[in-house]
């Protein structure tokens, strides 16, 4: 049952992917090159990205918030064999599923015609420093969170900001990303969905 859902899941948010690529390219042919320069810097990024038919994407998040599992679920969903590029210095702790991501690995998917990079980010404090020089040429940015870890929500929610607070980063496309949801019981779930809708 679970994995019926995770495969609806990520389809739905590879559906999403593509359609933005498809708006994006189609908008290009009527931009023009006038207005393709007057665009602000992230579009520009994120247009020229596209039309190379590539994207990349970092995903950045707190160690243990399921950046890897991401990744290669979305490999598995889009049926590209694994391959990574790692510029850990252990690959084979990128390699293993239960093992953290030490710098960062690169895994390359291909879905409808456009090949993602999907820069997947060690979330440990002595990695995060390096985020924005990854994050920088990427053309969005995940970012997810570990529901079943309240004490450290508020941690994720200050290296985010840090995060967007540079000029770089901050016209990103940015999609953040409940993880683990599943794991909560409904009465920590109805709980969440009550304290969030009471935020300002």
């Amino acid at each position: 049952m679970w994995s019926e859902k995770k495969s609806a899941i990520l389809s739905g948010f590879f559906r999403i992917l593509f359609a933005l690529f498809r708006l994006l390219q189609s908008q290009t042919h009527l931009m023009g090159q006038v207005m393709a320069r007057d665009a602000p810097p992230a579009l520009q990024t994120l247009v020229s990205a596209l039309l190379r038919a590539k994207l990349e994407i970092a995903i950045a998040g707190l160690d243990g918030s399921g950046k890897t599992t991401l990744a290669r679920a979305l490999q598995t969903t889009a049926g590209t064999p694994t391959t990574e590029a790692s510029t850990s210095a252990n690959s084979a702790a990128a390699t293993s599923p239960t093992t953290p991501t030490i710098g960062l690995v690169v895994h390359a998917i291909r879905h409808r015609g456009i090949d993602f990079a999907v820069w997947d980010l060690g979330g440990q404090r002595r990695f995060r420093g390096d985020w924005l020089t990854h994050v920088r040429g990427c053309g969005a940015l995940i970012f997810i969170i570990d529901c079943t870890d309240g004490a450290r929500l508020p941690e994720a929610k200050q290296v985010l900001h840090q995060l967007r607070e540079h000029i770089a980063v901050r016209d990103l496309p940015l999609l953040i990303l409940a993880n683990k949801v599943d794991l909560l019981s409904p009465a920590e779930r109805a709980h969440e969905e009550v304290t969030a809708a009471s935020r300002p």
